[in-house]
Formats: C-alpha cells, sequence, structure tokens
C-alpha cells in the first residue's frame, strides 16, 4: 500500500503514475487495497488526514457476510464501504494526528436520514444525525457530514463505527481552527485544456451511429432452454464449495427443483480457472486431478447434459490477479495512473492483449460442454481506463489526446466515454462472432449492470446488442441510485417502485430487440416472494434467474414453486415478442450530453420516458422501449405510436428515422405522457384491459400472430421487509371489439364473451401471481388503424 503525500511547492495538478498530487496545500492521505489493515499515515503537522473506508483495521462480521469494498469512481480512493448495515462495529486506526482539538468529518451517500454511532479513542459513542445524499453513486452523490469535535493527546487511537445503511467513502480529520467550511476533498479537477485543433477535431468527428452488426444482432434467435422455459438456477458454489457434495450435485439437485437450466461459477475471482486452461493460472485442486479425469467444467457440463439441463459458465472476465502480475502494463489505469481494481482483484485492459485471453477462454469453455457464458458487472472500469492501450486506440480511432478529467462538462471525456461504451461493445461482438464459429449455438449473456437505473452517462442499451441476451438484475430499475436522487428532488416526480422495476425489466427486454432479458434474483425470503418476483418478471417478457443460498440449496424447496410458475407462464410466451403498438424512445444519449447537470439530464429525458411507462402500465396498454441505436436506424417495425421524451435532442439520423415514421402514417407524442394516453385512448386496437391499480400488464405476439397478455400482481411489495402480498387480483376484464374472439387462460378455456356495448366481455379468472391470457382473432378484426 502507497503513500500519497502533497507537497506546497505544487499548486495544482496530478502526477500520473507517481505518488504525489497536489491541493495547493500541505496534506495527506492513505490509498491502499480493499479491507486491508491501514498503514502509518503521513507526517505530523499536516492540516488534515484521510481515512479511507475501505482500509479497515477490523469490522465484525468478517467479509464477506459484513461490510466490503466496492469499487465507485467518484470516490475518494475510487472504493467505498458497502454492505454497512451489515456490519456489528468497523474499526480504523488513526495515527499521526498531533494533540489538540479536532473536527471529525464523514464523506457518504445515504438514501434517509439516519444517525451514526462513532467513537473516537476513549471518547464515548457520540450519534450524530447524517441527511439524506443526492443517491448513492454518482459524482454529485456524495456529501460531507460534521460528526463532531475531538480532543486528541497525539498517541495513535482507534476510530470505530457501528453499521447503519449508508455507504462510507471516507474520514477526514483536521484541526479544529474555526469556521473552514465543508473539507476541499477529493480534490477539485479542471477541464480538459482544448486546443485548437482539438476543439476542430471533436467538431469534425461523425456523429455516433449503430454498430455494422445491428442487423445481425436483432436477427438472433434463442435455444429452446432459454426461449421455452424463462427461468433457471443461479449458483455461486465457489472454491470453497469444492469438498462438499452440492458442488457435484448441483445440476441434480437444479433438476429436482425445477430449473431447466443452471449457471455455474467456472473462475475464482482471484483468478483461478476450474478447467485446464491454455491461459493464464488454473486452479491447484484442478491442477491436482488426475490426466485422465475430465477437469471440473467438463464434468459440469456432461451432468447437465445427461439431465436435458442448460448449462451457462459464469465467467469472471474482468479480473485477473496472476496476468496482472505477469502483464501489468495489461492492467487498467485511472486518471491518475493507479491501477484500478474491482472486489480487491486487479482489472485487465480488453485493449490490450489480455482481451484476446478472455475469448481464447471461452472458446475453451464452449469446447468442454458449455451452452453458454455469463458476463457480469460492468466488463471494464465504467469511468474509463486510462492505460496506454486504451489511449492508443482513442487517438487512432478519433485523433484526440486523451482526456485530463472526469468532469461531465468536459466534451473531450464525453467523446472518451463514446469510445470506451463503443469499443467494449465491439470487443463482445468479436468474442461472441469467432466463439459461434464453432460453436454456433452458443450463447453471450452480457451484463448491462447499472442502466436501467437510468442515471447514466453508462452503460446504456449500446452493449444490448453485442450478445445474445442482456443480463440484468431484479432491482435495477428501482435501485438506491434513482430512488435516493428522486427523493432529493422531488419537484422532478414521483414514480412507484412497482413502475421503476417493471421499466427496467421492459428496457432489458427491449435493448436486445425483444428478446428475454435474464433477470437475477436473490435473496427474497419466502417462497411466496419467490413466486411473485418470478410472476413479475416473467410476464414482462423475461427470464427469472433464481440465485438460491448455496447453504439452503440442498435442503430447502423454496424455490420449486416458483419454478413451477415461471416454466407455466414462459411455456404460454415461447417464441412471443413484444407487441409494440407504443414505443418510448429512451434518450440516453441525449441525457449523457446534459450530464453536467443531473436535474436536468433526468427532467428533460428520463422523468417523460419513466411517466410515459407508468401511463401506458397504468392504463394496460401495449408498450415497448426503443433505444438510441434502434431509433436511428429506423427500427420501428410494428409501432403505431412512438413517444419522444426529448424530441429536440434528437440526432439526425433519429430524426430522419421520425419523419419516415410519420410520413407513413405514424403517431408521434412529444414529451407528454397525458397526450400519450389519450392517443392510445383513440387507437382502435382489436381489444383493451380493464385491471386493478397496480397490476401490471404486457403484451405479445406469439408466432402465429395470436395476441398474448401476460398479468402480473404489483410486484412493489417483494422488496420491502415485512410486507404483505396484495390481494388475490379479481375482476380483471378484456374488452373485445370482435365477439367471435377466442381466449384462453394459461390452456384453459374461460366463460364465453358477454356482449357490451361496442363488442364482447370476458372477465379473467382470478390469481394470486400471475396470468397469461392468449386472444385468437377475425384477421378484419386485428387491426389498429
Amino acid at each position: 500500500m502507497g503513500h500519497l503525500q502533497a507537497t506546497p511547492e505544487l499548486t495544482r495538478g496530478w502526477t500520473s503514475g507517481a505518488a504525489t498530487f497536489a491541493l495547493g496545500v500541505t496534506a495527506c492521505a492513505v490509498f491502499g487495497g480493499f479491507g486491508s489493515p491501514q498503514e502509518e499515515v503521513l507526517q505530523r503537522g499536516a492540516p488534515w488526514i484521510v481515512i479511507e473506508a475501505e482500509d479497515f483495521a477490523v469490522t465484525s462480521p468478517g467479509p464477506p457476510d459484513g461490510a466490503r469494498a466496492r469499487s465507485f469512481p467518484w470516490a475518494s480512493g475510487r472504493a467505498a464501504l458497502i454492505r454497512f448495515p451489515l456490519s456489528d462495529e468497523t474499526t480504523w486506526k488513526v495515527k499521526g494526528a498531533e494533540s489538540g482539538a479536532h473536527e471529525l468529518w464523514l464523506r457518504y451517500t445515504l438514501q434517509n436520514a439516519r444517525p451514526l454511532a462513532w467513537k473516537l479513542g476513549s471518547e464515548e459513542w457520540t450519534s450524530t444525525e447524517c441527511p439524506p445524499t443526492e443517491g448513492l453513486a454518482g459524482q454529485d452523490a456524495w456529501s460531507w457530514q460534521l460528526l463532531g469535535e475531538v480532543e486528541l493527546d497525539g498517541v495513535a487511537s482507534n476510530l470505530s463505527v457501528k453499521g447503519a445503511p449508508m455507504r462510507l467513502d471516507c474520514f477526514l480529520l483536521r484541526r479544529a481552527s474555526g469556521a473552514q467550511g465543508r473539507p476541499e476533498w477529493p480534490p477539485a479537477r479542471e477541464a480538459s485544456e482544448l486546443t485548437t485543433d482539438v476543439r476542430e477535431t471533436l467538431a469534425a468527428l461523425p456523429a455516433r451511429s449503430a454498430p455494422g452488426w445491428f442487423d445481425d444482432a436483432a436477427a438472433i434467435e434463442l435455444p429452446p432452454w432459454i426461449e421455452e422455459t424463462r427461468v433457471a438456477l443461479h449458483t455461486r458454489l465457489s472454491v470453497a464449495w469444492t469438498d462438499k457434495p452440492l458442488f457435484t450435485a448441483a445440476e441434480a439437485r437444479a433438476v429436482e427443483l425445477g430449473a431447466p437450466a443452471i449457471t455455474r461459477f467456472v473462475r475464482a475471482h482471484n483468478g483461478d480457472c476450474f478447467w485446464r486452461s491454455s491461459t493464464g493460472a488454473v486452479a491447484d485442486w484442478v491442477e491436482a486431478l488426475p490426466e485422465d479425469e475430465p477437469d471440473p467444467v467438463e464434468a459440469m457440463a456432461a451432468r447437465a447434459r445427461a439431465l436435458d439441463l442448460g448449462f451457462i459458465a459464469y465467467l469472471r472476465h474482468g479480473e485477473d490477479g496472476p496476468l496482472a502480475r505477469e502483464h501489468p502494463e495489461w492492467t487498467c489505469r485511472d486518471l491518475e495512473g493507479r491501477p484500478i481494481e474491482f472486489a480487491g482483484h486487479p482489472r485487465l485492459c480488453f485493449h490490450s492483449p489480455y482481451g484476446d485471453v478472455v475469448r481464447r477462454r471461452i472458446g475453451e469453455l464452449s469446447e468442454r460442454g458449455a451452452q453458454g457464458v455469463y458476463l457480469d458487472e460492468t466488463h471494464q472500469p465504467l469511468d474509463g481506463c486510462w492505460c496506454d492501450w486504451t489511449a492508443r486506440a482513442f487517438t487512432k480511432a478519433t485523433g484526440l489526446p486523451m482526456p485530463t478529467s472526469r468532469l461531465a462538462e468536459d466534451p473531450l471525456y464525453r467523446r472518451f466515454l463514446a469510445f470506451s461504451e463503443d469499443s467494449l461493445a465491439a470487443e463482445l461482438w468479436r468474442w461472441r462472432t469467432e466463439v459461434r464459429e464453432a460453436h454456433p449455438g452458443f450463447v453471450f449473456l452480457v451484463s448491462t449492470n447499472l442502466q436501467p437505473n437510468l442515471m447514466g452517462p453508462r452503460p446504456t442499451l449500446r452493449l444490448g446488442i453485442a450478445g445474445d441476451v442482456i443480463k440484468t438484475e431484479f432491482e435495477k430499475g428501482a435501485s438506491p441510485d434513482p430512488l435516493g436522487f428522486l427523493k432529493s428532488h422531488p419537484e422532478l416526480g414521483r414514480f412507484d417502485e412497482g413502475t421503476l422495476l417493471a421499466f427496467g425489466w421492459v428496457q432489458s427486454r427491449d435493448g436486445a430487440f425483444g428478446r428475454p432479458a435474464h433477470v437475477w434474483m436473490h435473496a427474497l425470503g419466502s417462497e411466496e416472494r419467490w413466486k411473485a418476483a418470478t410472476a413479475a418478471v416473467v410476464a414482462s417478457g423475461c427470464l427469472a434467474n433464481l440465485d438460491q443460498a448455496e447453504a439452503t440449496m440442498g435442503s430447502s424447496d423454496e424455490l420449486a414453486a416458483a419454478f413451477r410458475l415461471g416454466r407455466t407462464m414462459g411455456a404460454s410466451l415461447a417464441h412471443a415478442r413484444p407487441w409494440r403498438a407504443c414505443a418510448i424512445h429512451l434518450p440516453e444519449r441525449a441525457r449523457n450530453r446534459s450530464m453536467d447537470s443531473p436535474e436536468r439530464a433526468w427532467n428533460g429525458n428520463m422523468a417523460p420516458a419513466v411517466a410515459a411507462f407508468s401511463a401506458l402500465l397504468e392504463g394496460g396498454y401495449p408498450t415497448s422501449v426503443v433505444s438510441d441505436d434502434q431509433l436511428a436506424e429506423g427500427w420501428l417495425d410494428g409501432v403505431e405510436v412512438l413517444f419522444l421524451p426529448n424530441a429536440d435532442g434528437l440526432e439526425p439520423r433519429q430524426r430522419a428515422a421520425v419523419a419516415a415514421f410519420r410520413a407513413r402514417g405514424g403517431v408521434v407524442v412529444e414529451e407528454s405522457a397525458q397526450e400519450l394516453r389519450r392517443a392510445c385512448e383513440d387507437r382502435a386496437w382489436p381489444y383493451r384491459l380493464s385491471v386493478p391499480s397496480g397490476v401490471q400488464a404486457h403484451h405479445f405476439r406469439g408466432q402465429n400472430g395470436e395476441h398474448l397478455i401476460a398479468l402480473a400482481n404489483d410486484p412493489e411489495w417483494i422488496r420491502k421487509p415485512g410486507a404483505s402480498a396484495p390481494a388475490e387480483v379479481r375482476k380483471a376484464k378484456v374488452l373485445l371489439r370482435a365477439e367471435q374472439a377466442e381466449v384462453e387462460v394459461l390452456g384453459q378455456e374461460v366463460s364465453k364473451p358477454k356482449k357490451v356495448p361496442g363488442g364482447a366481455e370476458i372477465v379473467l379468472p382470478p390469481f394470486s401471481f400471475g396470468q397469461v391470457i392468449r386472444v385468437r382473432l377475425p384477421k378484419d378484426a386485428d387491426t389498429g388503424r
């Protein structure tokens, strides 16, 4: 662990890759590995001491059960402490402070106001109220709070804090000397200096366009074990489980639970492969196996194949400690030249030869019988990599120098972020193309990580066309980041959690051209919650990926009912795709151009998009999402009503696509969710839906042209401890324009339509969690014109 110490001679700027930075004052701080004990701090006489929260000495319970570090681009040391509510008490060593009165400050993010209990040295426990911050991540989310004033005696002491539901970035201890205001830490940076040549080059660069493989990505078809079942079992059987029966019995257990597919770890976080890989480190326990014995991944695939079980290999592809030690020049670097870590392990850059290493490893997995690969998390640092490989690639692609800031208002940095995402998508697609040349049915599940929370600027739905299926998570659309941001800005509007959840799933579905997104969910706590979550996800047109804790996987059957429900609903939706009668443009690139003002970025782009989705969901209307690339390419087949949250922010190709859509009779609604709902009410669609408040309806077209309506009870309660499930859904109705329509519910006939003014009405059977309705209409009635 190195020490970074400021010197009074320097007034501004950072020395890339060196252990010196400048603040214009004599200052000092400690940076180091995640969860490692803090080393001796700085020189005496410094006006402040910074203690990174991730550099704790002791925490109870210890990792991985308690608090742990996670990367955050805008945190002081690029990491902060998460899972802090699970901590009983965490302690840091404080050394180097002189005797006398000091102020103790905390930099943090927090969703709701909470007291924080702390003590320094021999002081008694003190409780300080910490106000909420603007979100839980992002450049403007982190806030300083003065915890209190303490008297120090000049000797080393302990700082202890009790667990609380917040993210801790760092503490700052400074001598008390009157009104000093909030600490100016981390030091502010200036935007990149743009010379005339750089400005001209930036101005001459063409607007981003959809990648060359856009049409190929739109035409992807999925294998039956994904398309026809819509549920899967996710496991995290790590090295710690290799000597336990469940490690080799997981496939059989998955079948017992009713799962049609299983995801399994095939590589440790530290970089060790669970198979005899030709590149990088192989786990010692794998190396010790007899040569004539199949390696563990081959054995996993063989067991799955014998049980007719889909097998997805979960590959840690972004971090690799052994290769980082062997090739330090491949390591991702931050703006200051420091190596970038994730979960305590070094990240390697895909622009370096490491990209080929990952591709070879995926190929080896497919050769051993895996049917797909699960590429999780952010793949590469969200705020960019400043290693030499990336710098050369960026300059070659754009003619521009690397940015010298990470400021949202820096146009050079914004262009760098766009390049970073475009090059990442291209690399992922290259891997897919090359691996599928030998194994055509091999599936790539590509994580879009934070995309559904809409807070930007990366990732966007550009990554949705880099693989076969988007991997997302149950709560991403209603994660604490947008919820905290909205709570601190009530003037931007309120949206219920159930709507935000569903919007996240639908974005991930439609970002991959309507193919079912792989939605990971875990720790729901009861059979009822698992069933409700599975029904909500499958009804949205996605696949529910259920992660049961390994400790109970061998004995508990709490997932079995969810698998049965998901498979039943999923079978009814097999090969169906969204009915795109209404489409909402998701203006991610326009939002990113406004990220210097999060309020403007949200209010002018994301808020109207969410409001439109909410209006359609509440009205029971068909809805879909159109990405920036899809709109620019005119991918609007089947769309009758197009909603534009920010018509003024459209790019030239998008404007041309909208003009062509209008010319062929399409209805365009700009910015107003109320006008969108009125436009839907004016459409002569073949049926309408009437459902109780909170019930979510999603609309699809089957392979034979039939209409499918998937219903789910309100999912808002699922993540709330102590909340009860909503009442059984009764008196949901389908209103048909054609009396001769045929209606089924999960394969069972319902009562005949009852004549009503304007058509016929069918009252649907009651349900608790989810239901799929099939509607077959006469050809002359199947129109919305």
